[in-house]
C-alpha cells in the first residue's frame, strides 16, 4: 500500500511529474497525446515523460488496492495461500 501512496505523491509533486499531472487534470485524466500523430513511425514524436507520468499515476491506486487486498487475505488466512 505504501508503494501506491508513494506513486501518487510523486506524480503530484512539482518537479517530478507535477507538470504532466496538471496537464492531465485539464483533459480530465484521459487525453495524454495526439493519437497516431505522436508515433515516430509516421513522423511524430512520442512524449515519454507524459506516458511515464500517466502510467505512474494510474499504477499508484492499483498498487494500493492490491496491497490492501493482500493485507486482508493475510488477516484471514495468516499468510498468502500458494497455488500449486
Amino acid at each position: 500500500m505504501v508503494t501506491g501512496i508513494i506513486h501518487v505523491l510523486l506524480v503530484i509533486t512539482p518537479g517530478v511529474y507535477g507538470d504532466q499531472f496538471y496537464q492531465f487534470m485539464d483533459s480530465i485524466f484521459f487525453n495524454i497525446n495526439d493519437g497516431l500523430a505522436d508515433f515516430p513511425i509516421i513522423g511524430g514524436t512520442l512524449h515519454h515523460k507524459e506516458f511515464a507520468a500517466f502510467w505512474f499515476f494510474y499504477a499508484g491506486p492499483l498498487t494500493f488496492i492490491y496491497g490492501y487486498l493482500l493485507n486482508e487475505v493475510e488477516k484471514i488466512h495468516g499468510c498468502v495461500p500458494v497455488n500449486q
